[in-house]
């Protein structure tokens, strides 16, 4: 998806400047994460043309200012009501509006939801009435309509439905696509006496959601039925079906096309057979595109896959199955490669040409597009010698890098892995150049919920960090910088002016101004190459976040995802405390250790704990994983260590935190603050030492000076056993040496100790500096040794 695909529909309600208390971090659903289980809006969808009155479900939602839809096609026209757990709006849907879901937050005056999904079909929506759990009770409904159901522990939900002899009669379920959890449908077409017409559990067009479709061979009644597939279902699991007379392809062959083409398009697995389209193709590959079946002004209530791209399709031609089979395409690639093993054991060989040096991502779309294969791919030369080839990669879909060796044709196997096959065994193989690009995501910050602190929530006169990971893809290298356009008025967003080659991670402050409007923009993110002029946009890596929606345990396994590229940036009520990082002045050496100060800002009235982070690390920089500032402290420092080959410079760091603000949590975040690590100033060696219980021994350990320091500096010495003790030393930048005076006593453990190590401190303006300068010293502790001839005169005088 594209950025410019994307419109911001939103009413602003009038509300209020005066909030009586903060409903911090407003949730939609549950707010569990993917997975929520709790409906995002009543009705679940609608049917597009008309107006309709949504109430919308969560928590904290009482000052609710907008609905913020990614597609367009929805108008919020006014708010009904609005309470902390529901909120009524009156939705006006658009005759054009794109079928199928659409993705929306809800923004208050102090924050935003994460995602919710709305359903936009072509039928009037009614609800499922109980009790309709067997055949007698099945609840009546006419063709093309779409009922909301529930499907409760061990229930089974009957429909019934009129029809004539030769009239095509579909179901299709949207359950798993409701993204509201994982609940496996099951959907079944009967004659009115319980006689099996058709059943689907799963299918490759929806992965988990089934579709049935059947021609009717008589006039009469008939029987849908609706559960789960193992009669299971709980109190959460909502479905939408859509019942009527349209056709229910499972495919389209092919699946894509080239931008701006006509195009003739063969849909497959109908109940009334195949069905050929003459379609044309939107102008851009980027623009957002449902391929849906219309078979005499009947439209199939969700769109089928199908791709855009920038070239022109290739066809395979049977018999194929053999490399000396295989089908000619008279072109060069790239050329999308497109086939069918339409039965059992079936294989497909294309050959295509290529030029030398050419340098392709090959794709092979399967179960992206909907279809049961799972691919197997070979590519071969002109003398049938296999070059490269792939099973799975990541998935079932097949995957290969191809770098053309050579002018000349090459062949391309596909097969199913099981040797499988049918008419819907559709495949599609995609061309991209191996071109050096950037990818730009916002790392996830929770285990199993990809979207928490995903959208960026400003308030007012204060900071929200976020970071950011830059992928540099297919051998691409080098510094970068972050640009971020289209943010709401009064909000900035910087990161560090030059990202470096070894960085992946980094951190990002958005800052708003006090006088900002409230509000929210879809914003667009993107790196650029820093060369030695400046930035090359022509290097440019845009923003795309993968949000998990839905997912079933114990495995954990994803079952549903979508992709966003905008980032939605938004304005809040000012929140009543700041987060600071104060700047050290003093550097940070290698193999050293420092304490970042930070304060809190608190507002006359408001005192809570307030929990604070440190996101990003520079290489070789650690610390804490967070550190609490109490109730009634404004400051606290935040402990920081060097490994001995931290990467020196000039590094960007920010910290974030939360607390608790009326009846939620607040998230913000300090400004950028330079942490400077240096080379290590100096390096030791002890030499071992020997000492008896009772006695005191010089300790040495040379010194090498790498980086002059000023002044004195103190070294102490750490790592002695216990009832041993030895004062520090002072060094200047000309010492060779130090030497500690470790005095033991007669409880010192005897043995050999080998975990010397020593520190360096002193002070730059005004700021401790600390580094490790020597580990692993040798203190050898000895029992003293009796004297033997004493002993025995002693012996002799005593018998005498």
């Amino acid at each position: 998806m594209k950025t410019s695909r994307f419109l911001l529909l939103a009413v602003t309600a009038l509300i209020g400047l005066s909030l009586p208390s903060m409903a911090m971090d407003p949730q939609i659903g549950n707010g569990r994460g993917y997975g929520d289980n709790t409906r995002f809006t009543v009705p679940m969808g609608s049917k597009r043309g008309v107006e309709t009155t949504v109430s919308f479900y969560g928590s904290r939602l009482a000052d609710t200012e907008e609905i913020l839809f990614y597609r367009p096609g929805i108008e919020v026209v006014s708010f009904d009501k609005k309470e902390s757990k529901k909120v009524t709006a009156k939705l006006k849907i658009e005759a054009d509006c794109p079928l199928g879901e659409h993705y929306f937050r809800i923004r208050t005056k102090t924050g935003v939801t994460r995602i919710g999904t709305f359903h936009v079909n072509l039928f009037d929506n009614v609800n499922e009435k109980e009790p309709n759990n067997d055949f007698g009770e099945a609840q009546v409904v006419q063709l093309n309509q779409t009922v909301e159901g529930l499907v409760d522990r061990e229930d089974i939900d009957y429909y019934k439905v009129t029809a004539k002899k030769g009239q095509r009669l579909s179901v299709e379920v949207e359950a798993v696509r409701l993204n509201l959890m994982f609940f496996d449908s099951f959907v079944s077409i009967m004659k009115a006496d319980g006689t099996l017409l058709k059943e689907s559990d799963d299918t490759a067009f929806a992965r988990q959601d089934p579709t049935v479709s059947v021609v009717v061979p008589e006039d009469g009644e008939y029987l849908i039925q609706v559960r789960e597939s193992a009669y299971g279902g709980n109190r959460n699991a909502y479905y939408r079906l859509h019942v009527g007379d349209f056709p229910r392809p499972q495919i389209a062959y092919p699946a894509g096309g080239k931008a701006g083409d006509k195009m003739k398009v063969k849909f497959i697995g109908d109940a009334s057979g195949d069905i050929e389209k003459e379609i044309q193709l939107p102008a851009s590959a980027d623009a957002e595109f449902d391929l849906l079946a219309n078979v005499d002004g009947k439209i199939s209530p969700t769109p089928n896959h199908f791709r855009l791209a920038d070239y022109g399709n290739a066809l395979e031609v049977e018999p194929n199955n053999a490399l000396a089979e295989a089908t000619p395409v008279d072109a060069y690639l790239p050329v999308a490669l497109n086939g069918i093993l339409n039965k059992e054991g079936d294989i497909d060989c294309i050959k295509v040409k290529a030029k030398k040096g050419q340098d392709w991502h090959v794709y092979v779309r399967g179960k992206a597009i909907g279809s049961p294969i799972d691919s197997s791919l070979n590519i071969y030369d002109a003398k049938n010698k296999r070059l490269t080839g792939n099973d799975d990669s990541g998935g079932p879909d097949s995957y290969v890098r191809f770098k053309v060796p050579a002018d000349g044709e090459y062949t391309f196997r596909v097969s199913d892995h099981m040797n499988r096959g049918g008419d819907d065994f559709v495949y599609r193989i995609e061309f991209e150049p191996y071109v050096p690009a950037y990818d730009l995501t916002i790392p996830h910050v929770a285990r199993r919920d990809s979207q928490n602190r995903q959208a960026m929530v400003v308030p007012r006169g204060n900071r929200f960090v976020s970071l950011m990971n830059v992928r540099r893809k297919d051998g691409l290298r080098g510094d970068v910088a972050l640009k971020v356009d289209g943010l709401p008025k009064g909000v900035t967003a910087k990161a560090d002016s030059k990202i470096a080659s070894n960085i992946s991670t980094f951190p990002v402050v958005f800052e708003a101004a006090k006088d900002a409007p409230l509000g929210a923009t879809f914003s667009t993110p993107t790196i650029l190459s820093v060369g030695k002029e400046g930035t090359e946009a022509l290097k440019a890596g845009a923003y795309r976040q993968r949000v998990d929606l839905v997912h079933a345990s114990p495995n954990s396994t994803v079952y549903k995802t979508t992709d966003l590229e905008p980032l939605m940036v938004s304005v809040t009520e000012e929140v009543p405390f700041k987060i600071n990082l104060i700047e050290p002045k003093a550097p940070v050496p290698q193999y050293g250790y420092a304490n970042l100060k930070i304060q809190i800002e608190k507002k006359e009235g408001w005192d809570e704990t307030v929990q604070v982070y440190l996101p990003f690390r520079s290489p070789g920089l650690s610390g804490h994983s967070r550190i609490t500032i109490a109730k009634g402290k404004s400051e606290g420092n935040y402990p920081i260590n060097t490994r001995y080959n931290a990467g020196v410079g000039e590094w960007k760091h920010a910290v974030y935190g939360y607390a608790k603000v009326g009846d939620g949590n607040a998230w913000i975040g300090s400004d950028l603050a330079t942490i400077n690590v240096v080379p290590r100033y100096l390096y030791g060696k002890f030499k071992t030492a020997s000492v008896n219980l009772g006695e005191t021994v010089k300790v040495t350990c040379t010194l090498t000076q790498k980086e002059a320091f000023e002044g004195k500096a103190t070294l102490t010495l750490y790592g002695m056993p216990t009832h041993a003790t030895a004062k520090p030393v002072e060094i200047t930048k000309d010492s060779k040496e130090a030497v500690f005076e470790v005095t033991t006593s007669e409880k010192t453990p005897v043995g050999a100790h080998k975990r010397l190590y020593t520190k360096i401190n002193f002070n730059i303006e005004g700021e401790k500096v600390d580094q490790m300068v020597a580990t692993s010293g040798r203190l050898i502790v000895n029992k003293p040794k009796v004297d033997n001839v004493a002993a025995d005169t002693k012996k002799v005088a005593s018998a005498k």
